[in-house]
């Protein structure tokens, strides 16, 4: 509360009324706050000294170790603890376990690659490089002439024991006669698959059969029907 002292000198100031009146009315406002921080400071203390009691009984236990370890803990804190060391156990025997399959996987996923599947391989990449060869000296036709069909063809005649280099000879023949584009140009596939390679062999036998323009053609109608032959 205000003093006396203090009014009075404020009237000797020259304060008026409504000043006396503000001044009081601040100083009760500033004693009730002071006040409530009192008594909130003391809910504070008591809350505190409860929270403690609470708390106030010890366990002692003994580590690993041997050395005695204190601490505090509640009736209801001690099956949470337990419970989470099972909890904690449980996800370590996990993780060593699957640490020890993932590396038997990653062993099993190493096994080298055996000579046969390289030698396969290898094979396999000549076939192609000298298909490349043959199909770059083919001749040109007017017409249908797929790559792929011709591809399985080439690849049977070479799994039938006939070698790259007198089929190429044969192309070679062939590209000769038909310089140019034109329909007379067998499919490839067609050639291939009628051992066409042995036609025209310098010194050699004839053509074990001859084949007519049909059989020549027979893998592309629209041709044969264009010309007649169908």
């Amino acid at each position: 509360m205000i003093s006396a002292a203090v009014i009075d000198a404020l009237l000797k100031a020259g304060a008026t009324a409504e000043m006396l009146a503000a001044a009081v009315t601040a100083d009760a406002i500033e004693t009730e706050a002071r006040l409530e921080a009192q008594r909130e400071h003391r809910r504070n203390v008591d809350a505190e000294r409860q929270r403690r009691h609470r708390l106030s009984r010890t366990v002692t236990r003994d580590n690993r170790d041997g050395h005695a370890m204190s601490r505090t803990v509640t009736r209801d804190t001690e099956p949470i603890i337990k419970h989470a060391r099972a909890g904690a156990q449980v996800r370590a025997d996990d993780s060593s376990s699957s640490s020890v399959d993932t590396g038997k996987k990653d062993r099993k996923n190493i096994c080298p690659i055996s000579p046969e599947k390289i030698e396969k391989r290898e094979q396999q990449r000549s076939v192609e490089d000298a298909f490349s060869e043959f199909w770059k000296a083919y001749p040109r036709r007017v017409g249908d002439n797929p790559r792929k069909t011709a591809f399985t063809s080439y690849q049977r005649a070479i799994g039938n024991g006939v070698v790259p280099e007198t089929i190429l000879a044969g192309t070679r023949r062939l590209a000769a006669k038909h310089p140019t584009p034109t329909p007379f140009v067998p499919m490839a596939a067609t050639w291939l698959n009628q051992e066409r390679w042995e036609d025209g062999q310098p010194g050699g036998e004839p053509a074990a059969r001859v084949t007519t323009i049909a059989e020549d053609y027979a893998d592309d109608p629209e041709f044969l029907r264009a010309n007649g032959f169908m």
